[in-house]
This record gives C-alpha cells, structure tokens and sequence, in this order.
C-alpha cells in the first residue's frame, strides 16, 4: 500500500491558484458566446437575472517532486464559458 492508502493529511495537501492554469481562448469562443447570449435572453424573458462570475478551474493534481504531498493546480475560468462548454458537448 501507498503511504495515502488512508488519506492524505491537510498539511500535505499543496493548493495552487496561478493565471498558467487559466481558461485559453479557444476555437469555440465564438459559439460559447452566442449560446450564452441564448441563455441570458430565456432568463430575462423570464424575469430572472443570469451573471457571469469567476469560477475556479481544476488543471491538475499530482504528487509533489518528493512523493510527500499532494498538489493541486486551480487556474479561473467563467460561469460563460462552463454553461457554453456544458451545452456545447450536449449539442455534440
């Protein structure tokens, strides 16, 4: 067994918030946007507001260089771009 077969310790957990780790632009930027406009269009029409906030985005985990820790590597991304990606996939 692992030395994390029962757990890892909170002092052994390394969290990293970097701009490495953020959202790219991307190729469907364009069709994010316009379903997120669509988005935007049915909430108001119904009388209720939709915002676009920061979200955090997981990059990665891994084990730290020495095997002791466990790393993970959080970048932002927008509420926009998780709706837009979300129906994007299920349109697909």
């Amino acid at each position: 067994k692992g030395k994390c077969a029962h757990g890892v310790p909170r002092a052994a957990v390394h969290v990293t918030l970097h701009a490495g780790c953020d959202r790219r632009p991307h190729a469907t930027d364009g069709r994010i946007d316009a379903i997120w406009a669509e988005r935007s269009a049915a909430a108001a029409a119904s009388g209720r507001q939709l915002f676009d906030g920061a979200k955090f985005r997981l990059s990665r985990v891994r084990f730290s260089d020495d095997g002791e820790a466990v790393c993970i590597d959080l970048g932002l991304t927008g509420y926009k771009e998780y709706i837009g990606t979300q129906r994007l996939r299920a349109h697909e």
